[in-house]
């Protein structure tokens, strides 16, 4: 064959998209423990190491849990114990915005909470933020664009409310509620768009476990109803990896290993491997492009200090049958990041690599270096994006059928400003676009 198939990939400031309709597949590994064990907590990335925030360690009540602040550095194999938060609570929601961790609502068994604090990674510090306008346990939060979203929950019933926090201004604004009450149900913002899913309502005065999901799109204030999980449950965990949005254990009356994973391309589900581990009150984070499953409960009262980690092979393209997209966000990357893992379905032989600054960087000498492999030094091509633009030039690079290819961005931290298009003077460029060019053997 002699058609082109093409992989575009637009890099922004601050988290991977990967689109493709190819079944998951992956492997999990049991990694280091958390100091104790925890659930009710919130997880996040920030800087390539995983952060774990509040929760309980299981002690029955009331308000003696120590709702700690871990970081686990993916390197090293390894966890530390940080500064607390202010105000200790648990069943809290959280989401990262341009490299803060913020935390926000919660119980103490006694109080609801409408708290948000933020944490800082590179201070160690805690900082006690506007609060939520309604206050809140068992909620979920998404990011997009740079708002947090702080979805349902309950106070004391499941609610509909939805409200947006602009960390630039330190503002709630209280955005369009949901389709259906929920609580302990769980959100991911991809592409622009805010989707949660699963948790529990009260229909007639019987809990009720869902499987809906809807998505928001915060141009026209308005929820969509998409696809359903194949599995409805509550206390699950919601991580995206390479644009997908795995769906990660939970409760239906039995805590569960499952992990269903969601293309929201083509608002399908397919199954993933599960985790070795069931649980519920799990939560969950992404570090270069690898899923961590954090503590959670097991059984009917057993608190885990367990830590899984999931690490997705996609099967399909580039080959024949597709191709991929990837939008980054450069600002916060750790210094090597693994975009996209996948196993060809036909011989293709790589033609050219292209990369053009939509807002050219200002101040920096390298931005960032794209790098596809096979893993052998003959199989490696890199282009450096210098500038407004490169070109790699005409090649020709051969990987054989079944080959396990992988596409990673490095970047250099020193070239880039604060977060956030447009681009900041002196950082990186808001976005480029690449291109990868390819033809099926």
């Amino acid at each position: 064959m002699n058609s082109i198939f093409r992989t575009i990939l637009p890099l922004v400031l601050l988290c991977l998209l990967a689109t493709q309709a190819s079944a998951q597949s992956g492997t999990w590994q049991t990694k280091a423990s958390t100091p104790t064990p925890i659930t009710g907590h919130a997880v996040g990335a920030v800087n390539g190491k995983l952060y774990s925030v509040g929760g309980t360690n299981g002690a029955p009540c009331c308000n003696i849990f120590q709702a700690p602040t871990f970081a686990y550095d993916p390197t090293t194999n390894a966890w530390t114990t940080k500064t607390t938060m202010s105000v200790k609570r648990k069943n809290l929601a959280g989401g990262v915005v341009n490299g803060i961790f913020y935390a926000v609502g919660g119980d103490n068994d006694f109080s609801y909470f409408a708290t948000n604090e933020a944490y800082d990674a590179a201070t160690d510090t805690w900082t006690i933020k506007a609060p939520m306008p309604t206050p809140r346990s068992g909620l979920t939060a998404g990011v997009v664009s740079g708002i947090l979203y702080a979805v349902g929950g309950a106070f004391p019933a499941a609610l509909t409310t939805v409200e947006a926090y602009d960390p630039a201004t330190n503002t709630w604004t209280t955005t369009a509620s949901t389709l259906q009450a929920r609580y302990v149900a769980a959100a991911a913002g991809v592409n622009g768009i805010l989707y949660v899913m699963g948790g529990l309502t009260n229909i007639g005065g019987v809990n009720v476990y869902l499987a809906s999901v809807e998505a928001y799109n915060p141009v026209t204030n308005t929820w969509t109803p998409k696809a359903p999980m194949p599995t409805a449950r509550a206390n699950l965990a919601t991580v995206v990896v390479n644009g997908i949005i795995y769906a990660v254990g939970g409760w239906n009356g039995t805590a569960l290993a499952t992990v269903e994973a969601y293309n929201p391309t083509t608002d399908t589900w397919t199954s993933a491997p599960s985790m070795p581990t069931a649980r519920r009150a799990v939560a969950a984070g992404e570090v270069n492009g690898v899923l961590y499953a954090v503590g959670g409960v097991i059984g009917s009262n057993t608190t885990l200090a367990t830590v899984e980690a999931f690490t997705p092979v996609i099967s399909g393209p580039p080959g024949p049958s597709g191709s991929q997209v990837w939008n980054t966000f450069l600002g916060t990357l750790s210094s090597t990041y693994t975009a996209s893992t996948w196993i060809l379905d036909t011989a293709i032989t790589m033609t050219r690599i292209q990369a053009q600054a939509v807002i050219p960087p200002s101040g920096c000498t390298v931005n960032a270096v794209l790098t596809v492999s096979d893993g052998t030094a003959g199989g490696t091509r890199t282009l450096t994006i210098t500038g407004a633009a490169n070109d790699s030039g005409p090649i020709a690079v051969s990987y054989a059928a079944g080959a396990t290819l992988t596409l990673r961005v490095s970047t250099a931290a020193s070239c880039f400003g604060s977060a956030g298009p447009p681009a900041t003077p002196g950082g990186a460029p808001s976005l480029v676009n690449a291109l990868v060019q390819y033809k099926a053997q």
